[in-house]
């Protein structure tokens, strides 16, 4: 649990146990070095403090240096979200440097999700109050409060979630449902969208509260993404299969690589075919990753074979324009992020772009977080191969997105993004 329960911060709630203010009958009380981590009491905060020791020290030495009161005092000077992202970056990247290594995933969250005012950022934590509901917004007046009313509204449901899944992986052994989707002997449409596709398929516990079955659901959901993307890409395109198809995953990582059971939905909902090969290619993907999918026993019955290969560390074009190349059907690259480093010296899309769409007729698909991001990915796409490039989709709405929130420390407009929101599809010729 140690481990685990440090992956999340929520600055709004007890850090080990994730219980609100008065859950236990004490208020919670904040850290007296940082003033950043919540605790619901001298236990817990014993218990985290071997973990958090050098980390608050360090966050301490970075207020003091910049004659601070607390870490985040520069940032209620109204700054535009550009800047208030920069500056939580500088921040985290000074404490690294203080710290002498990389921040862990919950430390990171501490500079991206601090406490502070909604609307003015203001940091002062004794006149901050918390939205009651999702527990990840907090306002420093109830002006502002009702000033950022409408648009936390859209986000609230979805923050609440992402709350709740995270308490969830801490309380369960195996968080993730059971995934069982019945084999098809003749080919059917996909439903009109994700939800559909659970709620017809999938089979789900009984008896469950509403937001147990919340996370049930985005669970199911974060699980069948991809496979349900690629089908409906698919569909799109109206491919007539054979008995074998080979797609390749590119910038894969753990999102594409865990859970290898979920790729056999393909073979459950494609009935003519045989043997699906799916090849992983990214410089993220790690060594030692289950690589054997074993397959339900009707699928064995029938002789079907689910083969996964892993090009661990290497960019696209190293891969195809290696000897152990395996020529694609189709090639997706899921949360792509193609713009993000464009121009700069970190840009491991540069080379591999003319790759994407080298091969005729072998479609390409590209998922966004974002629709913004999902038009400055394909626009680098386009500046490729603009003219031999047929347009299938274009920066959709994803229809087979996941219905898993997570928080997004980058946008204005949204708190939340989900993987797969938006999907193109274009075919070179």
């Amino acid at each position: 649990m140690a481990l685990l329960y440090d992956t999340y911060f929520y600055g709004t709630v007890c850090h080990v146990c994730k219980c609100k203010d008065d859950c236990k009958g004490e208020k919670l009380k904040r850290c007296g070095g940082c003033r950043m981590v919540l605790y619901c009491g001298p236990q817990h905060q014993k218990v985290h403090w071997p973990l958090h020791k050098r980390l608050c020290k360090c966050i301490q030495a970075v207020v003091n240096s910049r004659g601070l009161e607390n870490l985040y005092q520069e940032a209620c000077k109204n700054p535009s979200t550009e800047d208030w992202c920069k500056l939580r970056s500088n921040l985290m990247l000074l404490t690294q440097l203080s710290l002498g290594r990389r921040l862990s995933e919950g430390e990171q969250q501490m500079f991206m999700f601090p406490r502070i005012c909604k609307v003015c950022y203001k940091a002062e934590q004794v006149e901050l109050q918390d939205c009651n509901d999702c527990l990840c917004v907090s306002y420093c007046s109830v002006a502002h409060k009702q000033q950022d009313s409408l648009r936390h509204s859209i986000s609230c449901r979805w923050l609440k979630l992402c709350l709740c899944i995270d308490r969830h992986f801490l309380q369960v052994k195996d968080p993730y449902p059971f995934l069982n989707v019945p084999v098809r002997e003749k080919y059917e449409p996909l439903p009109c969208d994700i939800d559909s596709f659970i709620s017809i398929t999938v089979t789900c516990a009984k008896d469950t509260t509403e937001w147990n079955r919340s996370i049930e659901v985005a669970l199911f959901s974060e699980l069948l993404t991809c496979p349900l993307t690629l089908l409906y890409a698919l569909e799109k395109l109206r491919t007539s299969f054979k008995k074998k198809f080979m797609a390749h995953v590119v910038g894969a990582g753990a999102f594409e690589c865990t859970f290898l059971h979920k790729w056999e939905i393909i073979l459950h909902c494609l009935p003519q075919l045989s043997f699906l090969d799916i090849v992983f290619i990214g410089p993220e993907i790690e060594q030692g990753l289950e690589t054997i999918c074993v397959l339900c026993v009707d699928c064995q019955r029938k002789g079907r074979q689910l083969r996964t290969h892993f090009q661990t560390g290497k960019l696209y074009h190293q891969y195809a324009s290696s000897e152990t190349f395996l020529f694609p059907d189709i090639i997706v690259a899921y949360n792509c992020g193609l713009h993000e480093y464009e121009g700069t010296n970190s840009d491991t899309w540069l080379q591999s772009l003319p790759f994407l769409v080298k091969f005729d007729h072998v479609p390409l698909i590209l998922t966004s977080y974002t629709s913004d991001e999902a038009n400055k990915d394909v626009a680098r796409i386009l500046g490729c191969k603009k003219d031999t490039l047929t347009v299938y989709l274009k920066c959709s709405k994803n229809p087979f997105a996941s219905r898993r929130p997570y928080r997004d420390w980058r946008s204005e407009s949204s708190d939340v993004f989900f993987q797969n929101n938006f999907i193109t599809l274009v075919t070179p010729y």
